[in-house]
C-alpha cells in the first residue's frame, strides 16, 4: 500500500515523497511524525524530488552565494542518504521533475567567473546520471 509522506529537509523544505510503507513509516502512517535520518548537508537553495522510490535533493550554495551543485539520494528503506557524484554545472534556484524513472533539471543560476554577487543564467547544458 503507498502512502504519502511529507519529509522535512535542512529545516526549511518541505518535499512530498511517495513511499511504501514498512518499518518505521509505519509509525508514520498513524498520523505522528517520526525522526528519520538527518540531511547530512544543511544548505539553502535546494530542490528535491523522488525517482525510483529514492529522493533526490540537489543545489544548495556556500557562503557568498557559491553554488555548492551537491547531489545525495535518500533511501526510504534503509533510512540513509548517499552522497552523489556532484552536478556537472553547479547551480541553485533551479527547478526538478521526474519522468519515466529519469530527474530533470531546468533553469538555475551560477556566479560568473570575475563575479562580486552578480548572478549569471547558465548557458551550458550538461547532462548526466545520477
Amino acid at each position: 500500500m503507498k502512502q504519502r509522506i511529507t519529509k522535512l529537509l535542512a529545516g526549511c523544505c518541505v518535499i512530498g515523497l511517495t513511499l511504501l510503507s514498512a518499518g518505521a513509516y509505519a509509525q508514520a502512517l498513524t498520523g505522528r511524525w517520526v525522526k528519520q535520518a538527518a540531511f547530512p548537508d544543511p544548505s539553502e537553495e535546494l530542490v528535491g524530488a523522488t525517482a525510483n522510490g529514492k529522493l533526490y535533493v540537489l543545489g544548495g550554495y556556500e557562503p557568498g552565494a557559491v553554488p555548492k551543485g551537491a547531489v545525495y539520494e535518500y533511501d526510504p528503506a534503509k533510512d540513509t542518504w548517499i552522497k552523489k557524484k556532484n552536478m556537472m554545472q553547479p547551480a541553485h534556484h533551479m527547478a526538478i521533475v521526474e519522468h519515466g524513472g529519469k530527474l530533470y533539471v531546468f533553469g538555475g543560476f551560477v556566479l560568473p567567473p570575475q563575479s562580486k554577487g552578480i548572478w549569471a543564467p547558465i548557458d551550458k547544458i550538461g547532462r548526466a546520471h545520477v
